[in-house]
């Protein structure tokens, strides 16, 4: 009796090790990510069913190798700044911790008409990671894990402007009234080319992907007082003017 009661009390030893071997959240991952500082590691988006101007298929945050990020801070508006030193590694750690990287790819339970989608890629050497929650509706501890990825402080934060633009317009009917109307401050093909490009827009870069996009902002500014933004370009009034922001490593 003696000898099976050592052997049972071995194999409750040998458990409790392999549990501390594997620990709460399942066998570890490689943790280990490009530095570069055009390799996005980790990328959070909220999708949601609003109109396209919003920049609803854009990401609200990334995360660079390097540790600089790019931070949505309103409707074609972002900041960029940098993460403290070791951050980034302290994130993906808090990851691992809180089982990050052994979830489901969707929980697409309970989602409602209009809702948020939250979606969370991780992009390590070995592996990429995406999951995808609706309507609030994924794991006990999604939200702390959210947080994980998003809540840090961000150091010499500044606005960004995107170097590369995809710019969308629509030209109204000539009995249409509006209240105001904005000159264009780019070429005065921008617009009607934008409108021949459909779903797909125009791709602007440089100073003149930046000039749309403050122009962009400042009709989001004049749609605050009340009234819709149009624009004026080669003697045609367009508007629903909106630009998807195209970022570093990201496919346009």
């Amino acid at each position: 009796m003696r000898q099976v009661r050592v052997f049972v009390a071995v194999l409750a030893v040998m458990a409790m090790a392999a549990l501390v071997l594997v620990g709460c959240g399942g066998s570890k991952v490689d943790l280990s990510y490009n530095k570069s500082p055009s390799n996005p590691v980790i990328v959070y988006y909220q999708l949601q069913a609003l109109a396209p101007k919003y920049n609803t298929d854009a990401p609200q945050e990334i995360i660079y190798g390097d540790g600089k990020v790019i931070k949505s801070d309103g409707p074609s508006r972002y900041i960029s700044g940098d993460m403290a030193g070791g951050d980034l590694d302290g994130v993906l750690e808090t990851l691992q911790e809180e089982g990050y990287f052994e979830l489901e790819d969707e929980y697409l339970g309970g989602q409602m008409p209009g809702g948020v989608t939250e979606v969370l890629e991780v992009h390590l050497e070995d592996k990429d990671y995406t999951v995808s929650v609706a309507g609030e509706k994924g794991p006990s501890n999604w939200k702390e894990i959210v947080e994980a990825a998003t809540e840090f402080n961000i150091q010499g934060s500044k606005e960004y402007f995107p170097e590369t633009v995809l710019l969308h317009a629509s030209s109204v009917a000539e009995e249409t009234e509006y209240a105001e109307v904005l000159t264009w401050p780019g070429h005065p093909d921008e617009l009607a080319d934008a409108e021949a490009a459909g779903a797909e827009g125009l791709k602007l870069e440089g100073s003149e992907a930046r000039d749309a996009w403050v122009a962009i902002q400042e009709s989001f500014e004049a749609e605050e007082g009340g009234e819709e933004a149009f624009f004026e370009a080669g003697g045609k009034v367009y508007w629903d003017v909106w630009a998807d922001p195209v970022f570093p490593g990201l496919s346009e």
